[in-house]
């Protein structure tokens, strides 16, 4: 006689949608979203692999700026444990599900061209972003090292940044309602020296800049270390000038998230009810890990730069935490 193998338990997800419900019908709306993917299921969480959208492994990542009315997040659009290269398709499939557009089959062309050349980690995710009247919708497409000849084709008649070995473009992100292009870097380059060069073609003065993340970085780690310095220039169909949105790494920057979460409280104008009602309802993330993503400081023609900050959604269980 032989036993069953006991199905494994989703995880909750009753904080997650005890804070989606917070907000009302926005929320509500959101969390119906995320079941119509797959990444909610009745029983909780989908029993999906941990994701590399979170430190935390949650496949599920709050986006919070200032003075934000919508709510905002990343999701993945199938188990991180299948093959990435049919992420997009399984993107564009979820884009119909849930009655948006799909992009045209010409960006749909370049996104495949760079995706081609090289191996994927995540292939593609979907950007949420839920009012009280519409649902916005954009494709985060994963692209390969050859995507730097496509950037004439990803955001035609502007000035793109300059290529070289320390810089790489990661992403791009595609909204289907506004049709802006968003061009995602990593780069290995000194702050100084990215700034100075991506300030001059977003056209914003790299002083406000330099002085916020300074004053952020002030009460960082103690050895300084930024971690990998990611940005990202959004163009916009009929503007010459991108917008411009520098990234840091929380994890890296700072000890802890009591340390960042210190930071954005005291950051100056930040206002972000929603960002503090996520961090009070969560448990502390697991030992090594962070509930915080990428801290972005997206620049401006007349004044300090506005403030994002990631949080996972709750995912992990409280007997992880070591």
């Amino acid at each position: 006689m032989f036993e069953l193998t006991a199905p494994i338990p989703s995880r909750s997800d009753l904080d997650w949608c005890w804070y989606l419900r917070r907000h009302g019908k926005t929320g509500e709306a959101l969390e119906r979203v995320l079941h119509d993917i797959g990444v909610l299921q009745p029983g909780g969480w989908a029993n999906w692999q941990p994701s590399s959208i979170t430190d935390t492994g949650a496949p599920v990542e709050m986006q919070f700026t200032e003075d934000q009315s919508a709510l905002w997040l990343w999701t993945e659009v199938d188990d991180p444990a299948s093959d990435p290269i049919t992420r997009l398709s399984k993107a564009l499939q979820v884009i119909t599900a849930i009655g948006a557009t799909p992009p045209s089959l010409a960006l749909r062309d370049v996104i495949a061209a760079a995706q081609s050349d090289g191996p994927l980690s995540f292939g593609a995710r979907l950007g949420l972003k839920q009012t009280a009247t519409s649902l916005g919708v954009t494709l985060f497409a994963e692209v390969t090292d050859t995507a730097a000849d496509l950037t004439t084709l990803l955001a035609t008649g502007v000035m793109p940044p300059a290529q070289d070995a320390a810089t790489r473009m990661t992403m791009l992100g595609y909204c289907l309602g506004t049709q802006t292009v968003t061009l995602y870097y990593d780069t290995e380059a000194a702050l100084k020296t990215v700034l100075a060069q991506l300030t001059a073609i977003a056209g914003v003065p790299v002083e406000p800049l330099h002085a916020q993340i300074d004053h952020m970085m002030a009460a960082a780690h103690p050895d300084g270390t930024l971690g990998k310095l990611r940005y990202a220039l959004r163009y916009t169909p009929g503007h010459k000038r991108p917008e411009l949105t520098v990234f840091l790494s929380a994890k890296s920057a700072f000890l802890n998230d009591a340390a960042i979460t210190r930071e954005v409280r005291n950051f100056p104008g930040a206002h972000m009810p929603g960002y503090e009602a996520l961090i009070d309802m969560h448990v502390p993330a697991p030992r090594g890990q962070s509930l915080h993503g990428d801290v972005g400081f997206q620049a401006q023609v007349d004044g300090r730069p506005r403030l994002s900050i990631a949080v996972a959604a709750p995912w992990h269980c409280p007997i992880e935490v070591a």
